[in-house]
């Protein structure tokens, strides 16, 4: 890649008023009753429900992201991928606050898969209420050829490990639509199958990676009652709409450590 440093380090200062109703319409977006959401601090990884990037219609992609070039590398031919993310919860999030969030690309590094390129992005996101650090976030994005489909299948050892919780799912054509409109994304693998088929290769529409943390966190903390500190989470094949999957949490032997699973075809 060329010039490739001149898209290290570039800071992207944004800030956002975390509000309680926003929040609101989060929680009632997969759950089957209503629950009642806690009033004083944001629950934890919901903060992908702000800082949404408000670009104009001509400055937007055929995928529907933001045009690259300027933030991220161009890559032409190349599609976006969220591969997955580091969390370190530092502070809470608290409502009818505003919170700065500073973003830069520290990384890019290229990857040579049978002679097909690969390009994955280390994206840094620090959020800060005032001087105060309340979250960093490591994001790893992909960029791979636009005919390129992962049929690459993941196997998972269990050994040691005790079962918490087991959560079956299936989310349809209008829980992604909220969840698109309520994060403002117009990523278009999202909602139209059209798009996602022909130009993308998948079968079906793909569930938003965010969307599927925000649920397994909110099982963890919410469900099970964990104060987590750090999470991390890694895709390595997409979960379509409208199909079933299994979300499996385990805790290991001897150990605090928790180990989620999305298991499909179960």
């Amino acid at each position: 890649m060329k010039n490739k440093n001149k898209f290290l380090n570039k800071k992207i200062i944004s800030k956002d008023f975390i509000n309680y109703d926003k929040a609101v319409l989060f929680n009632n977006i997969y759950k089957k009753k209503a629950v009642y959401l806690e009033k004083k601090f944001l629950p934890k990884g919901w903060h992908w429900l702000f800082f949404n990037n408000n670009y104009p219609a001509n400055k937007l992609a055929k995928d529907g992201h933001p045009k690259r070039g300027d933030f991220l590398p161009k890559l032409d031919g190349y599609k976006r991928m969220f591969v997955g993310a580091e969390l370190k919860f530092q502070e809470y999030f608290k409502y009818d606050t505003t919170v700065r969030k500073v973003s830069y690309v520290d990384s890019i590094d290229v990857h040579d898969k049978k002679k097909n390129k690969l390009y994955l992005v280390n994206l840094n996101h620090h959020y800060y209420y005032k001087n105060k650090s309340l979250l960093k976030e490591n994001q790893k994005i992909a960029f791979v050829k636009n005919n390129y489909v992962s049929n690459r299948v993941r196997y998972f050892c269990y050994d040691n490990l005790i079962l918490l919780k087991s959560l079956k799912l299936k989310l349809d054509n209008i829980a992604l639509f909220r969840y698109s409109a309520l994060t403002y994304n117009s990523h278009r693998i999202h909602y139209d199958s059209e798009y996602v088929k022909k130009y993308e290769g998948y079968e079906n529409l793909l569930v938003h990676g965010p969307f599927l943390v925000n649920i397994i966190l909110d099982t963890i903390c919410y469900n099970l009652k964990i104060d987590l500190k750090d999470f991390s989470f890694r895709s390595y094949r997409p979960v379509f709409v409208n199909e079933n999957f299994l979300i499996k949490i385990y805790k290991k032997k001897n150990s605090n450590n928790l180990y989620i699973y999305i298991v499909k075809g179960e």
